[in-house]
């Protein structure tokens, strides 16, 4: 059997753990130390026929550029979603083609593509 040096052992030691604790920095998600750019969503209005509107808004275009908006009943589920449109003014426009009966709804987008999530504020339906 070899036997090691002290040193030689602290030397052998330390390139171990080095390659710990890079291994350990590589699975790491890519996005963990990345901010998120903010993005608010809104629920402004129900249209006559009952469909939910609102815009989704971001100081970057990817972030409000295509983006899955879905209407949730409070206490109920998933009721729809849309992509978001571009729209007039400085938001993106959705439109969630169903009609809602009388209850509290909100709006949410997801987390993704280095934007952040949100919900919008319950709208009461009736």
């Amino acid at each position: 059997m070899v036997r090691c040096s002290e040193p030689r052992r602290e030397v052998l030691m330390r390139a171990a753990l080095s390659l710990i604790v890079a291994c350990a920095a590589c699975a790491l998600p890519a996005t963990s130390g990345a901010a998120l750019t903010k993005t608010t969503v809104t629920f402004e209005d129900v249209t006559i026929t009952g469909f939910a509107a609102g815009s989704v808004k971001s100081a970057k275009t990817r972030c409000k550029d295509d983006r899955r908006v879905t209407v949730y009943r409070k206490q109920g589920g998933v009721v729809g979603s849309d992509k978001a449109d571009v729209g007039k003014g400085p938001g993106y426009h959705w439109v969630v083609e169903v009609g809602l009966e009388t209850g509290r709804y909100y709006a949410k987008v997801k987390r993704g593509r280095g934007c952040a999530g949100n919900k919008s504020r319950v709208f009461e339906v009736g």
